[in-house]
Parts: structure tokens; C-alpha cells; sequence
């Protein structure tokens, strides 16, 4: 397991951090984030290895052997160097925590990725067909340097004459107002920025939204600014690994604590039970609380 401790430090500290040091305790050489599945019966810790064989022989849980097969991260998204785009957009408390941290969650709460891998798995017909491979990039992955780290995404298609740039969405609804959901926007400037880093010209970005009921394309505005925005999240990522310390004032979007992995959860409550002396309860979690 991995342990935290909490420790004033007297002195200045760094602007924008917390002045309590968080110090990481690793045993064994163990993968930190994603590490390990909560089984949906029990709840109890499952190893990948030890899912993907009960659900093809023990067949005890609804979840087949090709979702829990999807679901499972690949190694080099765990490295802590590599810092996806969607990592940067959120919580950064949580970006600096899922790297630091061993954790577990259930197939059903991951179910969402084994949705977004089926549209990607049609995309990737693109770049089997020699002449679509002409005109689109489809599942395109473009890393950028920042300094010694490196920022990647994956573009789902890139429009070589036109200059467009898709991202495809699965969600639960479409929206139903013409401005795009939550940080999507954000996320195809940057990769917009990105992309012409790697000398390709961006004139138009879209998103694709795909429910359960139809599907709505939507244009992204173009925003400026990408680099210092990129550069200033993962300054933060890099000082807090480096030093070991855990920006104070991050948590942005309290209504994503509903959905953060429990393990994150509270070391993140940990954390500002130290600073304000009040922990964080989401609302999902204090209904649960109160429902016990």
C-alpha cells in the first residue's frame, strides 16, 4: 500500500501550494493510478489478470470478458511523465493524486470508456483504408514536449485538406444549445495547438455528439492562449511531483468529487481537514454517510 503523512512546513512556501508536505511511501515497485479493480459482487480489491479470468470462466458478474478487457489501462498511462490532455483539465488535485496513488475502481464505474472505445474502434477503419488514409488522420496520437514531461492526446480525425479537427463524444444527451459541454472545447484547442506544433494548419474544430437516441455535430469556437495554459497546468503537476507537495485551492468543479475514485477521494479529504480544518463531503458521498 501507499501511505501519506502530512507535515508542517515552517518557512515560505512555494506560491500557489500548501504549505503541508505530503511525503509518497511506495512498497514493492507498485504501479501507482489505476492499479486494481473493485469487483461489482463483493467490492472487494480484484487484480486485472484475476477479473478478465473470473468473467471468462467464473462468469459471476453481467461484465464479459471483451468490456473488462477494454477497460484496462495500459501501462504507459500510469507514467507519471506522460500527462494526457484530459489530465490537465479537471481537478488538478486529482491529476497529482492519480499518479501518486494506488487505486481501484468497479468495471461499472469505467463502463464509460468501454462506450468511447467502440466509436474509436470504427474510426481506426480510417487508417486502414489506404484511400481515407489520404484524406483524414484518424486515431492520430501527437505527443508535445513541456519541458522534461510530455503532453499527449489522441485526435480522432484530422481533415488534411479542409483543416478540420474532430473529436467524437459519447454522452448521455446530446446538448441541446448550440455552445459545446464543459472543458470539450478547451480540449480541442489544445489539441488544435498541438497539432500545429507538428506543422499541420487547424482552421476549423468540431465535435461529434453521440447518445442513445441520434447524433448532433457542433462547432467549436477557436481560442487563443493554449500554450500558457498548458505550460501553467503542468508546472503545477511538475512542482507538486517533484517537491512533493499538493497545490492548495485546486479543487475546481465540486460536483466531480461525486465521481472521483473513494482512494482519491479522501486523501484529498485528508488533505483539507489539514489546511481548513473542515473536511470536503460531496453531496453524493454525505448522502451516502447519512444513508448508513
Amino acid at each position: 500500500m501507499q501511505g501519506f503523512r502530512y507535515r508542517k512546513q515552517y518557512g515560505e512556501k512555494g506560491e500557489g501550494f500548501s504549505h503541508y508536505n505530503i511525503i509518497v511511501v511506495m512498497r514493492g515497485g507498485k504501479r501507482m493510478g489505476l492499479a486494481y479493480f473493485k469487483c461489482i459482487l463483493t467490492g472487494e480489491r480484484v487484480e486485472f489478470q484475476d477479473c478478465l479470468k473470473c468473467s471468462r470462466e467464473g462468469r459471476k458478474c453481467d461484465f464479459p470478458y471483451p468490456i473488462i478487457k477494454a477497460i484496462i489501462p495500459e501501462d504507459y498511462e500510469n507514467d507519471p511523465k506522460r500527462i494526457g490532455v484530459t489530465g490537465i483539465l479537471g481537478c488538478m488535485r486529482k491529476a497529482i493524486l492519480s499518479k501518486t496513488t494506488e487505486y481501484g475502481e468497479s468495471p461499472e464505474s469505467l463502463f464509460y470508456l468501454w462506450r468511447g472505445k467502440l466509436t474509436h474502434k470504427i474510426l481506426e477503419t480510417y487508417s486502414e483504408d489506404q484511400n481515407e488514409k489520404e484524406m483524414y488522420l484518424a486515431e492520430y496520437k501527437v505527443e508535445v514536449p513541456i519541458g522534461d514531461y510530455l503532453l499527449v492526446g489522441k485526435i480522432d480525425e484530422y481533415d488534411k485538406k479542409l483543416g478540420i479537427v474532430v473529436d467524437y463524444k459519447t454522452v448521455k444527451k446530446v446538448p441541446q444549445y448550440r455552445y459545446c459541454y464543459g472543458d470539450h472545447e478547451r480540449q480541442l484547442n489544445i489539441y488544435k495547438w498541438m497539432l500545429e506544433q507538428k506543422g499541420f494548419i487547424v482552421n476549423r474544430l468540431e465535435i461529434v455528439y453521440i447518445d442513445g437516441s441520434g447524433v448532433r455535430r457542433m462547432e467549436a469556437r477557436i481560442r487563443t492562449g493554449q500554450e500558457k495554459f498548458v505550460k501553467e497546468k503542468i508546472g503545477i503537476i511538475k512542482e507538486a511531483l517533484e517537491n512533493k507537495l499538493i497545490p492548495s485551492k485546486q479543487i475546481e468543479n465540486r460536483w466531480a468529487c461525486d465521481y472521483c475514485p473513494e482512494e482519491i477521494y479522501y486523501k484529498c479529504q485528508e488533505i483539507a481537514q489539514v489546511e481548513t480544518g473542515e473536511p470536503i463531503v460531496s453531496k453524493k458521498r454525505r448522502r451516502m454517510i447519512e444513508e448508513k
